[in-house]
């Protein structure tokens, strides 16, 4: 972010809009099935680049391995460190992509910060994931080319940018971010933040989802004169400049993403967390002022310094402003300064501020400078708001939640007293933040009232022009090593992933693989032991649950995908589950809450590769409490 900015406009402020229509049609975020049409290839840090590339005699460099690859190859990465550049030119095409993946284990590339861009892709039709990059001196993943799928990366210690995005009709999807902008760690610079993951001058059509940004010293997403960008159901949070950020960019949507800060956590500025969602136009040389039909709806933003903020144009620009957007559905909880904030520029038109849940506990609820171009409706704020601010259908009181907000989106569920029900403006937004059709009633707020704790994740949704390619063939050749499942590598500042081995056997009843699909517990894939009951209560997903009061009871269900979340009936009598994935200890579920809680949730935090897996729970007490299985939800 520019300073010149922040003199003329105070300190920063979060502004979300999101535009245009939701589509209904739901896409997999989960690695591309692609069509391995060409050769496969091996590289290894104990092969030799005089080898054939074969998985018994792998190349050793990655210089030679790309240098190989053309349409529908597949460039297997067997485990180890690589301190080399991983960069490809090449290209596939449609239909044939290029794919990289490891194989039998974890794949770090790290260059020492003696580099720049340890992952370069220029080439077009690529699809990487499951690595870890680390150690740039500039840019960790540095994305210039077309048709791209980067996934499931784990990124870090970066200098500048951690994933960078310059190029066309591509998705960032499921990786983690943190450690970028480290040329900033010392937190004293004013102006010119890098970001965690940048959709940068020439990105258009990208669609960043599923993502974790945190503890980078600059913004945690960003959207610097991009276009057609879908920044969606993403957790972002603890980032030192602002969480997720939309710059002088048009025709870009930040949806459904959950936003949070906490305290103390070295990434404050001036010992304020950074704002939630922030718009801005800086000055661009021969860019203008361009921020246009910016769309900001069903994102939760809680405890950050603000919520949704335009902070203002550059003062050089000509005919800054909200142009043509729409903040709504949003839930803005608790920021330490001011929510909802709009600075005035002399282009401001056109733009909607509708069905927002407002709650400051400062009463700081708006900071509207001028009210030209701008129409407030249907909001639900918690006193009465500035008099430039109000609107007709507006509401005014706690919007009663089923439990305390705190830092997980299920406690931001409306409870059957809430003022937000029925209070919205139908405006063409189909969905709320976990994906549950809205109206008939619409509600206020980033929730769709649903008389229970909501279930399934956020719904991701595609708009990309991306193929949609098909599944890879695995090499069947017997001197080629079984691929060991593993998750995604981890690192020394997140929680550990397990790893666990894939099931070679083929189950008598197996769920194929799926785009976050839920399954009740009733589906025919699930085992259960002896010792279970069916319950059926109309707040329960699919109206039942099983439970068991035998310790030692267990429920299996094999199934093909990437990641999965538990959902169970909660109460005050109830036990533990061990939770295990492919024989391999995963966590221990603690199912006790002080009331009974439809539909409560739990998610797995790592992911492994796509392939077949078994999930296996066992309920281990204590005595005289109670186990449930309401559903399961793969992606």
């Amino acid at each position: 972010m520019n300073k010149t900015i922040h003199q003329t406009i105070g300190a920063m402020l979060t502004c979300i809009l999101i535009l245009g229509s939701y589509s209904n049609a739901q896409a997999a975020v989960q690695p591309s099935k692609l069509t391995a049409t060409g050769s496969v290839y091996y590289v290894s840090t104990t092969g030799s680049d005089a080898n054939p590339g074969t998985a018994s005699a792998p190349f050793k460099t990655f210089v030679k391995a790309t240098s190989m690859l053309s349409t529908g190859n597949t460039l297997y990465i067997l485990p180890g460190t690589y301190n080399e550049q991983l960069k490809i030119s090449n290209s596939g095409m449609e239909g044939a992509w290029i794919t990289v993946r490891p194989s039998g284990g974890n794949v770090i590339i790290d260059s020492k910060s003696t580099s720049d861009s340890p992952l370069n892709l220029r080439g077009s039709y690529i699809d990487i994931s499951n690595l870890e990059v680390k150690g740039s001196s500039g840019i960790c993943v540095n994305s210039s080319g077309n048709y791209l799928r980067i996934s499931s990366l784990v990124v870090h210690d970066c200098q500048t940018h951690g994933i960078f995005i310059s190029g066309q009709h591509v998705e960032v999807l499921g990786n983690t971010v943190y450690a970028a902008s480290l040329v900033n760690q010392a937190r004293n610079t004013s102006s010119g933040w890098a970001s965690g993951i940048k959709i940068a001058l020439g990105g258009n059509d990208v669609r960043v989802s599923g993502n974790t940004s945190y503890h980078n010293y600059g913004e945690g997403i960003a959207a610097t004169r991009g276009s057609n960008v879908i920044i969606r159901a993403n957790m972002v949070y603890d980032n030192y400049s602002v969480n997720i950020y939309v710059d002088n960019s048009f025709d870009t949507r930040v949806e459904q993403n959950f936003v949070t800060c906490h305290t103390n956590t070295g990434f404050e500025q001036n010992g304020n967390p950074a704002a939630g969602i922030a718009l801005g136009e800086e000055f661009y040389e021969g860019w203008g002022a361009k921020l246009n039909r910016v769309t900001i709806a069903n994102n939760i933003v809680a405890f950050c310094s603000r919520g949704v903020y335009y902070f203002g144009g550059d003062p050089s620009l000509t005919g800054p402003g909200l142009k043509n957007s729409t903040i709504a559905y949003n839930t803005l909880w608790s920021s330490t300064d001011t929510a909802l904030g709009i600075i005035y520029g002399n282009g401001q038109t056109g733009s909607l501020i509708t069905s927002n849940i407002i709650w400051q506990g400062n009463n700081k609820l708006a900071y509207v400078e001028n009210a030209a171009g701008l129409t407030f409706q249907n909001n639900l704020w918690k006193v009465t708001p500035p008099t430039i601010a109000r609107g007709t259908g507006d509401r005014i009181g706690d919007p009663l939640f089923l439990v305390a907000p705190s830092y997980d989106p299920q406690t931001f569920a409306l409870s059957a007293l809430s003022p937000a029900i029925g209070g919205a403006l139908n405006i063409g937004i189909s969905i709320d933040y976990f994906g549950n059709l809205r109206g008939p009633s619409y509600e206020i707020g980033a929730l769709q009232y649903v008389n229970a704790i909501p279930s399934p994740s956020p719904t991701i949704m595609s708009t990309s022009t991306i193929p949609a390619p098909t599944q890879t063939t695995m090499p069947t050749s017997t001197s080629i090593p079984t691929l060991i499942a593993t998750s995604t590598p981890t690192a020394t500042s997140l929680p550990p992933n397990p790893t666990g081995t894939a099931i070679q056997s083929t189950p008598t009843s197996v769920v194929p693989a799926l785009d976050a699909s839920i399954y009740n517990d009733n589906h025919a894939a699930f085992v259960y032991s002896g010792n279970w009951q069916n319950v059926s209560k109309a707040k329960a997903y699919g109206g039942s649950f099983k439970l068991t009061r035998q310790i030692g009871s267990s429920f299996k269900f094999k199934f093909i995908g990437q990641s999965f979340s538990l959902l169970y009936t909660s109460g005050s009598t109830n036990g533990k589950f061990d939770v295990y994935l492919d024989n391999q200890y995963l966590a221990t579920v603690d199912q006790k809450t002080s009331a009974i809680l439809f539909q409560k949730r739990w998610d797995y935090a790592g992911r492994f590769p796509v392939g077949l897996h078994e999930l296996r729970l066992v309920f281990i007490g204590p005595t005289d409490t109670r186990g449930t299985i309401d559903a399961v939800i793969i992606r």
